[in-house]
């Protein structure tokens, strides 16, 4: 692989190599109740990839341009703030939220005039992104954004607009290069090369029950438990979005009582709204007239993308059954995520403790009744009875099966923000792309990475690499993190560093010593 600088005398090759990033999440710094290091770490991961997008564009391997997809998440939708006193929401009937109380604390819902007041706020907080996303495509590449569950509607023909608009201008573009610009409701195929969505189907806690048509009746995303949390636990000060879905009920328990009696009432308002945004999702997916209608608008078009894909209706129904039921169609699961039986135990063992006390009196009806409430709670940690979900492991039990059916490869994921490499069974690799967000989960060392997707004589090579000391390096996975494989020895397919971010080059010091303090530990 020599690398070369993009010139007017060395013309592209039709045939493109493929850069596949994920899970930027511009826009969460954003959030009405956006922390400080929140804003940092969205600030850090975009400084990366602005970096990272201006060696791209000057450099090619093999003479070819590049096909860029920015495979879900690169906006969030579901953190970024719109009032309702925003001028672009005057005489907008439809605000979407559950209600007047929910809207006037998280803003409008994500009705597609919303979101596209979001793009237009995202690339204000963030304009050396779309700068370098447009002279990427002035180069002569190619961009393709495939939805992911935090920007869903990033595919619905107004929000679409609207980030062509904001490409053309942050880099002062003709509007005919956002040609170049496609927008992909489920996945990006390249014949004999690779399949790659964002993955969220598979993840019960994130997916839509029909991918291809996600809107109620009034055209707002249907809510699953992800956006749920984000919308209305996100709202609560001292909450961190991405670490909610794997809190235990100890953990609401231990945390509700280390924010004071405001913080506790602004916690119990917030779970309060994330019970009704969940039941009201539920409602919505039972309903029959509207799910009928978006199941044969999901089904018109999932034929519309056989057609457009050379795939067969059957092969793309097939790909399709492999998505996870969202919780939200299961009562029993909605109950059980909302921990109501273990709050319901509580209530009782609040309850049978205040009668012990009454009836024992001092002191032993007051010890009784502590310990009858302690039971309560200890009780109520049993009837969890399992780890941490991990969606990396549901993640990973498609691959193999989406290879079979579209006999490409390689098969591409984002998503879980935890970088993989894995070689399939029956032949081809399984890559997740992680993230370029080094928020709390998952950590500087797993930040900043990207798939690499090469052309060659023999077939594609990929690579899973980390943007790092200004190069695109093989990925070193962190000695505590065992599922990423071994460092590739091939060559970087970018090779003169650029001058990074102040930022990131004091990021990337950190994460080098850190790597380095490991391996001489091991």
């Amino acid at each position: 692989m020599n690398p070369t600088r993009s010139t007017a005398s060395n013309p592209p090759n039709p045939a493109h190599n493929v850069v596949v990033i994920s899970d930027l999440h511009l826009g969460e710094d954003l959030g009405v109740e956006a922390s400080e290091q929140t804003r940092r770490d969205v600030a850090m991961g975009a400084n990366a990839a602005c970096d990272f997008l201006a060696h791209l564009t000057h450099r090619r391997v093999d003479g070819r341009p590049w096909r860029l997809v920015v495979n879900g998440d690169f906006l969030d939708f579901q953190a970024a703030f719109v009032p309702l006193s925003h001028p672009g929401l005057a005489g907008v009937a439809e605000l979407g939220g559950t209600g007047v109380t929910d809207r006037l604390i998280s803003g409008a819902g994500r009705v597609p005039v919303a979101s596209a007041i979001r793009v237009d706020r995202i690339a204000e907080a963030h304009p050396r992104v779309f700068t370098a996303l447009a002279r990427f495509l002035r180069a002569g590449n190619r961009i393709d954004f495939v939805a992911g569950n935090h920007d869903r509607e990033i595919t619905h023909p107004t929000v679409a607009a609207r980030m062509r608009a904001a490409l053309v201008r942050g880099g002062a573009l003709a509007a005919e290069t956002t040609a170049r610009v496609d927008f992909h409701e489920w996945f990006v195929l390249e014949p004999g090369v690779a399949w790659i969505e964002h993955g969220h189907q598979y993840d019960a806690q994130c997916s839509f029950e029909h991918g291809l048509s996600p809107y109620d009746g009034h055209g707002e995303v249907i809510p699953n438990v992800d956006a749920a949390s984000v919308r209305h636990l996100g709202s609560v000060a001292g909450v961190d979005a991405h670490s909610t879905e794997e809190w235990s009920f100890g953990g609401y328990v231990q945390h509700a009582a280390s924010l004071g009696p405001r913080g506790f009432v602004r916690l119990v308002g917030g779970y309060a709204r994330f019970m009704m945004g969940l039941w009201r999702a539920s409602r919505i997916q039972r309903g029959l007239r509207q799910r009928g209608r978006r199941a044969a608008d999901h089904e018109r078009r999932l034929a519309e993308l056989a057609t457009e894909r050379g795939l067969s209706v059957g092969e793309l129904r097939d790909l399709d059954g492999l998505r996870r039921m969202p919780v939200t169609r299961n009562m029993t699961r909605v109950c059980r995520m909302l921990m109501l039986d273990r709050l319901a135990l509580l209530a009782l063992a609040l309850v049978g403790a205040v009668l012990v006390a009454a009836i024992g009196g001092w002191p032993w009806g007051f010890v009784g009744g502590v310990g009858t409430l302690l039971g309560g709670v200890v009780g109520g940690e049993a009837m969890a009875g399992r780890p941490p979900r991990d969606p990396s492991v549901a993640l990973a039990m498609i691959p193999e099966r989406i290879r079979r059916v579209t006999h490409v490869p390689v098969v591409v994921f984002g998503h879980t923000h935890i970088p993989q490499e894995v070689a399939l069974p029956g032949g081809g690799t399984y890559v997740n792309g992680g993230t370029w967000l080094p928020a709390i989960h998952p950590g500087l060392l797993r930040a900043f990475t990207h798939v690499v997707i090469l052309r060659g004589p023999d077939g594609p090579t990929v690579r899973l690499r980390q943007w790092r000391d200004g190069h695109s390096r093989p990925y070193v996975p962190d000695v505590d993190h065992g599922r990423a494989v071994a460092p590739s020895a091939a060559p970087a397919p970018v090779a003169a560093p650029l001058r990074p971010a102040a930022v990131v080059a004091s990021v990337a010091a950190t994460v080098t010593g850190r790597m380095r303090a490991e391996s001489r530990a091991a």
